[in-house]
């Protein structure tokens, strides 16, 4: 790193940056995918892979911005490493209220996990 030059004016910004999911909330949350997943095959006979699992709920639950591109709108859906904790701890409760009402499934609350998530 070069030395800073004392002649010019500096000026230093401080801002809060806000902490990206835990790793506990993404332990949570790929548990519960796998809850899921099991549930789907023993209720309704079909094979769902992590992967297809975790588009849907994105696709239902993760925040999204619409955006454009050269004159062609889309909408730019959050994955989970993207989001704060605090969008992850929505997202996490989100899928934690539609399970039991849509699935049928109540998913586990493991304290290691469930409490600081």
């Amino acid at each position: 790193m070069g030395k800073a030059k004392v002649e010019k004016p500096w000026v230093v910004a401080v801002s809060f940056v806000e902490s990206v999911r835990s790793a506990k909330q993404n332990r949570l949350y790929w548990m519960w995918i796998q809850e899921i997943i099991n549930h789907i095959t023993v209720t309704m006979g079909e094979t769902k892979t992590k992967r297809q699992i975790d588009a849907w709920l994105l696709d239902m639950f993760a925040p999204t911005e619409q955006s454009e591109f050269r004159g062609k709108n889309f909408t730019v859906v959050t994955t989970t490493s993207d989001m704060t904790q605090k969008q992850m701890s929505q997202y996490l409760n989100n899928i934690e209220l539609y399970c039991p009402t849509e699935l049928e499934l109540v998913l586990t609350h493991p304290p290691d996990l469930y409490e600081t998530a």
